[in-house]
Order: C-alpha cells, then structure tokens, then sequence
C-alpha cells in the first residue's frame, strides 16, 4: 500500500509525465480559435456592422478634417513611410488617431477654459457681494472660503491655459510646423465635435483581416506549418483582439457615463431655474442665485470632460479596429 504522501507524489509525477509527453506529440494547429463576435455589449448604436471608414468624417467638424488632410500630405512619419514603402498603413492609422485625439482635447479644453472663466466671473460677484454684508449676516471665515475659491479657480484656469498652448504645439509639429504655427488657426474657441448615432464596428475576424501584423505571421505560419510560426502568430491575435475589446468597453461605459452627466445637468438647469425664480418672487437672495449658477457651471464642466473623454475613447476604438484604411 502507498502512503498518502506517496500516492500525491505518483499522481504528481503522472500529471507531469502527460505534459511532457503532450507537449511533445501536440503537432501544430490548422487555425487558432477566433470569436465569432464581441464580449462587450453592442447597444446604444454600436453594432457589428461593418466598419466605415469614414468614421473621421461622421464627426462632421470641418476643421478636423482640413487638420487630418494637411497631416496626410506633411507628416514626417508618414512621408517617411511611403518613402520605405514599410507600415504605411500602421503609421497613417497612428498619426491620424494622434492628430484626432489632440484636436478633440484642444476643444474639449477650450471649452473648460470658457466655463472656468465663466466660474471666476459668477465667483468674484460672490466675493464682492459678501464684502458688501455686514458680519450679521456672514463671518470673515466665509468671506475667505470665498476668496480662496475665486484663486483655486485663477489657477485651474492657468493650468488649463497651458495644457491649450501644449496641445496646440502638438498639433503643429504633426503637420510639420514650428510649434506655434497654427495658434492663431486654433486658439480661438470652437465647439467638441458631435458623436454620430451610428458605431459600426465589424467582427473580430474582420479586424483580424485588416491588421498587417497578423496577416504576416499568417502567411508566415501557413508557409512553415509549425509550432514556431504558430505561436506567435495566436499571440498576435489575441494581443489585436484584447485591445480592440479594452477600447470597445472603454467607449460603452463612457457613453454610459456620458448620459447619466446630461441628466444630471438637466436637473441641474431645472434646479438653478427654480433659484431664480424664487429670487424673482423675494424667497432667494442674490447669493443663492450666483451659489446656484457656480454649481450648474460645474456640472457643465464634468459633461464636457465626459464628451471629451467619449469622444477620445471613440478614436481610441477606431484607431484600435485599424479603422482609418483598409
């Protein structure tokens, strides 16, 4: 009779025998296994329909499209790249998502800027106000608390300033100009491009089709028929599917979120309305009314991170389905 310790040992040595010995006799696969559709859920307009291509256009944001032409004719890289005849493709699909996603920043924070600047102005009422009252009805803590939110909001302004001017050298440099080149182009203020209700994005085996990297090492398995050109050739796709899921559910709960932030400011509306009505009627005071503003100024200011943030992510999708050329 074997001893318990003896047994698990055998059974161990057994498991480990089996292994090797498949390992040895697997032989190569004909077809690595591909799903026939995606995990994340293919609602609120997205659909396996097949992708467009004109997924930039849908935007329907004149400016980005003039941005995206002159990058196609003056960006280095892909100069370059139709100079090597080398990952044209690979490289035209980069810069382009680069190009896009740098514009919808550049709008999404020309927007803050405005809502900020819109902030201070409702704020330094405030301040002037409460320095206008009587310490009955407001104490100097409240007057500081107020002083410090007028600065916190100088300084969001500053910093969000910046990231304008950063994005603008961006943008410049990937059209192969010096930095400041197109800010007077740019600088001014412009509206976040709207997000067309349709989202086709094809099936997985349709992406797979369509990424060079795994139409290599395909061929390159099909050529040999072995375990060397196998492995690396499953490992590509499911690194192209993996990242095509991580942008799709990126894009889905964004949405999400997105929608859940207009209710919200809605609500928000409704609410500041009342406030004003109220001090129409002698209820509210003035205070309540600009506290009441400053408030729906914030929640304008999530909405737009959000779009902003959706609108990236839906770059981030496209960019990740190979979706600017066939």
């Amino acid at each position: 009779m074997f001893s318990s310790k003896s047994k698990h040992s055998l059974a161990l040595a057994l498991c480990l025998l089996i292994g090797l010995t498949s390992c040895a006799t697997r032989g190569f696969q004909e077809e690595p296994e591909i799903p026939c559709k995606w995990h994340t859920p293919l609602e609120k307009g997205i659909s396996d329909d097949p992708v467009s291509f004109l997924w930039l256009e849908a935007l329907h944001d004149p400016v980005l499209m003039e941005l995206v032409e002159q990058v196609m004719s003056r960006n280095n890289d892909i100069r370059l790249a139709r100079l090597q005849c080398k990952g044209l493709s690979e490289t035209i699909n980069s810069v382009v998502a680069e190009t896009a996603k740098s514009y919808i920043e550049l709008r999404g924070l020309q927007q803050r800027s405005k809502i900020l600047q819109e902030s201070i102005d409702v704020q330094q009422k405030i301040t002037v106000l409460e320095e206008g009252l009587s310490e009955s009805y407001i104490s100097a803590i409240d007057q500081n608390e107020s002083k410090k939110n007028l600065e916190g909001f100088f300084v969001q302004k500053s910093l969000t300033d910046l990231s304008l001017k950063k994005v603008i050298f961006r943008l410049s440099t990937l059209l192969s100009y010096p930095p400041g080149e197109l800010n007077e182009c740019l600088i001014q203020s412009g509206e976040l491009p709207q997000l067309p209700c349709q989202i086709p994005i094809g099936l997985p085996i349709e992406l797979l089709a369509r990424d060079c990297g795994v139409q290599d090492l395909k061929n390159l398995y099909l050529k040999t028929s072995s375990d060397q050109a196998f492995y690396p050739y499953q490992k590509q796709i499911l690194t192209v599917l993996e990242e095509a899921e991580n942008a799709l559910a990126a894009f889905y709960y964004s949405l999400e979120k997105t929608v859940h932030l207009a209710n919200s400011k809605k609500l928000k509306e409704e609410s500041y309305q009342f406030v004003k009505d109220l001090y129409e009627q002698g209820i509210k005071d003035e205070r309540d009314v600009l506290t009441a503003h400053l408030e729906l100024l914030s929640q304008e200011s999530s909405l737009i991170d959000a779009k902003s943030e959706l609108l990236l992510n839906y770059i981030t999708l496209y960019k990740s389905l190979r979706g600017f050329a066939p």
